[in-house]
């Protein structure tokens, strides 16, 4: 400012936008120049005593607008929303869109009023998040297998109605039937299949079976089907590599599912894909 005195003489309120580390050094040279103004600060980590003492007043006000705000077209959401219904009920498929796009209760409700099953959480915590706010039909995507986890699903499973989780380990099935014996709701569950990075899921088709043998002579859990997501996949960027590779893990897939139907154990549910390749997969027919 030219005439800096003059500027903040004039003004009622103040806003102090300084990065945390520059914060003493920058005001220092304006604490004489401040009169009853309203100070109001935008840098994060800087507690409310501390400015007071540095600037010798008390009429502060910490302000974070770093906080996360969710700004976007309405119109083209719904748009989008209704396209995409269209498209899965043209294909014969069921939707339930992955929440991590969003992670918005009223996104969720927008999807289901168009006719998404559901949606899908990454994480048990989203899940929870989105239950408090009522949402139904909850697909967690990622094993929960720790005490204090299971705890909590169980918890979730007690208030949210349609909620499955996937299980891709023997250790995993006891310890989830265990709990939903205890806590005296059946729990419903996916078997994930690795698509091949490793990450989570059965690693082999004959393990698929027997994974989901164990799960239905369990007491406590309801098998309802399988997940096989190719997540790499989603961002290949040639359209013949991305068709070609996924036509490949789509044979894999079949093996487990004809070894399934052999031992009379057939999915209800086969889900998957995701918006890099949900074009591709719908025109192969496998998932549900």
């Amino acid at each position: 400012l030219a005439a800096p005195d003059a500027a903040f003489g004039a003004s009622n309120v103040i806003v102090l936008a300084v990065k945390p580390q520059q914060f003493r050094d920058a005001i220092s040279p304006l604490v004489p120049l401040l009169a009853d103004n309203l100070i109001i600060s935008v840098a994060a980590g800087i507690r409310l005593q501390d400015m007071a003492r540095w600037l010798g007043r008390t009429r502060l006000v910490r302000a974070m607008p770093n906080t996360p705000a969710l700004v976007l077209d309405l119109e083209m959401l719904d748009r989008n929303i209704a396209e995409m219904a269209k498209f899965a009920k043209a294909h014969n498929v069921r939707l339930r869109p992955h929440s991590k796009t969003h992670k918005s209760a009223d996104i969720a409700r927008r999807q289901i009023a168009a006719g998404a099953l559901g949606v899908c959480c990454a994480k048990l915590g989203e899940a929870e998040a989105l239950g408090e706010q009522g949402i139904s039909g909850l697909h967690i995507t990622s094993p929960v297998v720790t005490p204090q986890a299971i705890d909590r699903l169980m918890a979730l499973n007690g208030k949210v109605e349609g909620l499955m989780v996937v299980v891709d380990h023997p250790a995993n099935v006891e310890a989830l039937d265990a709990a939903a014996g205890k806590a005296g709701r059946k729990l419903t569950v996916i078997i994930d299949i690795d698509p091949g990075l490793h990450r989570t899921g059965v690693a082999t088709p004959d393990g698929v079976v027997e994974l989901v043998r164990k799960v239905v002579g369990s007491k406590n859990l309801v098998y309802a089907g399988v997940q096989f997501y190719c997540g790499r996949h989603q961002h290949i960027v040639d359209f013949q590599q991305r068709k070609a590779e996924i036509e490949e893990r789509t044979e894999y897939l079949k093996v487990s599912l004809a070894k399934l139907e052999a031992a009379k154990l057939k999915p209800g549910i086969v889900t998957g894909s995701g918006t890099g390749t949900h074009y591709i997969d719908a025109k192969l027919g496998v998932f549900t």
